[in-house]
C-alpha cells in the first residue's frame, strides 16, 4: 500500500490537484508537489504518514453495517474506496441491486414535482444512511472521471454533497461547496472553500433529468472565474439532460443510465417486462425542454431585481431560484418564476403566455 505525503513550504493556503492516469498530485505556490511514499519507508515523514494512514484505516474499518447492507469483502472498506481500478461488471450490478434494495429506485405510480405521474421514482437521499452503498457510489462515479483533468470538485446541493465528500475523502480530491442560500452577513460567499480563479472544477450531481440544477450550480462557479467543462452524475434519467448540458458547454459522465439499471433489474427478475416497458415509454414520451437562452435568462432575471416584474415572488438571493409562494398565489406577471418552471422541464406554468419570456 502506498500513502500520499505533502511537504509544506511557506504559507501557501491552496493547492491545485492535477491528475494523470488516475494518480493525484498537488502543487501550487507555497507547496511542493506531492510524492508517493512507500509504507515501508524509514524516514520520519513516512512513519508519520503511516501513523496517519493507520488512523484513517481504523476509522473506515470501524464503520458499522446498516441493516440490509451487503457483507463487505475481505478487503477493507477503505481499500475498496480508494482503489483506482474500474469497477467490475459484477460490482456494477451489485450496486444497482443495492440501490433498488434500499429504496433509492422505486417502481409504481409517483407524482412528480411537475405534476406528471411517473412509473419510476429515484430518491438518492437515502444513501447517506448506508455507508457501504455510499462508498460504492463514490467509487463508481470516480471511475467515470478518473482520467479527466480537474483541480477541485463541487457537489450540487443537497443530495450530491455527501457523494462529493466521500469522493474527496476516498481519493484525495479537494472540493468546494456551493451555498444554495447566500447569507446577507459574514463573507456573503456563494462558493465556500479554498480555490483560485482559473482552476478547473468538476460538478458532482446525484441525478440528472433536465440539467437545471447543474446549471444553477454552474453560474456561481463561473462568477468566481472557475472553469467548468464536466459533470459526473450517478443516474441519468435520459430525459434530455445530457443534451441540455452539452448546449451549455458541459459534458455529462453518467455512472448509470436509467435504462441500463432497468436491464439489470429485469435480469434479476426484480422488475417485470410490463413495468420496464412502461418506464421506457415514459422516458421517451417525457423529454424535458431547456433551451440555452432560457437558462441564461433565468439566471439574469433572478440576479437583477430591476428585471423582475414588480410582483415577482422569486427569492432575492443570487443563488436561489426557488419560488417563495404557492402556485395559487403566483401573480401572472411573475416572469422569473415562469422561467424557473420552464428551466425545470415543466411544459406549462402558472404565468400568462405573454409573460412566459423573461
Amino acid at each position: 500500500m502506498h500513502l500520499w505525503s505533502r511537504k509544506a513550504a511557506g504559507a501557501g493556503t491552496s493547492s491545485v490537484a492535477s491528475r494523470s492516469h488516475g494518480v493525484v498530485s498537488h502543487s501550487a505556490a507555497g507547496h511542493h508537489p506531492q510524492s508517493r511514499v512507500s509504507s515501508t519507508t524509514g524516514d520520519s515523514c513516512g512513519r508519520r504518514q503511516n501513523s496517519q494512514g493507520a488512523a484513517i484505516m481504523g476509522v473506515f474499518s470501524g464503520l458499522k453495517k446498516n441493516k440490509g447492507d451487503a457483507e463487505p469483502s475481505t478487503s477493507s472498506v477503505a481499500a475498496r474506496a480508494t482503489t483506482k481500478e474500474p469497477m467490475t461488471q459484477e460490482e456494477v450490478e451489485e450496486l444497482c441491486l443495492e440501490l433498488n434494495k434500499i429504496g433509492a429506485v422505486k417502481f409504481g405510480e409517483f407524482k412528480l414535482k411537475s405534476g406528471l405521474m411517473s412509473p419510476v421514482y429515484v430518491d438518492l437521499r437515502v444513501i447517506v444512511s448506508y455507508p457501504l452503498v455510499l462508498e460504492q457510489v463514490s467509487r463508481m462515479m470516480y471511475s467515470q472521471v478518473k482520467d479527466l483533468q480537474f483541480d477541485i470538485m463541487c457537489g450540487v446541493p443537497y443530495t450530491a454533497l455527501p457523494i462529493a465528500t466521500c469522493m474527496s475523502l476516498g481519493f484525495g480530491l479537494p472540493m468546494v461547496m456551493r451555498r444554495k442560500e447566500v447569507k446577507d452577513y459574514g463573507t456573503k460567499r456563494a462558493i465556500e472553500g479554498a480555490y483560485s480563479a482559473g482552476q478547473s472544477c468538476l460538478i458532482v450531481e446525484d441525478l440528472v433529468t433536465s440539467g437545471a440544477s447543474v446549471l444553477e450550480t454552474l453560474d456561481p462557479l463561473q462568477k468566481e472565474q472557475l472553469k467548468v467543462t464536466d459533470v459526473v452524475v450517478l443516474i441519468d434519467r435520459e430525459q434530455g439532460g445530457a443534451a441540455h448540458l452539452e448546449k451549455n458547454g458541459l459534458r455529462l459522465h453518467a455512472a448509470f443510465k436509467l435504462s441500463a439499471m432497468l436491464d439489470v433489474l429485469q435480469k434479476h427478475s426484480l422488475v417485470d417486462d410490463t413495468v420496464a416497458s412502461n418506464v421506457r415509454a415514459f422516458i421517451a414520451e417525457n423529454q424535458t425542454q431547456l433551451p440555452a437562452a432560457a437558462a441564461a435568462a433565468l439566471g439574469e432575471v433572478a440576479r437583477d431585481p430591476a428585471r423582475r416584474a414588480p410582483s415577482c415572488c422569486c427569492c432575492a438571493s443570487s443563488s436561489s431560484l426557488s419560488c417563495k409562494t404557492t402556485s395559487s398565489f403566483m401573480p401572472s406577471s411573475c416572469c422569473c418564476c415562469c422561467c424557473s418552471l420552464l428551466a425545470a422541464g415543466v411544459a406549462s406554468c402558472f404565468c400568462s403566455a405573454a409573460s412566459a419570456i423573461c
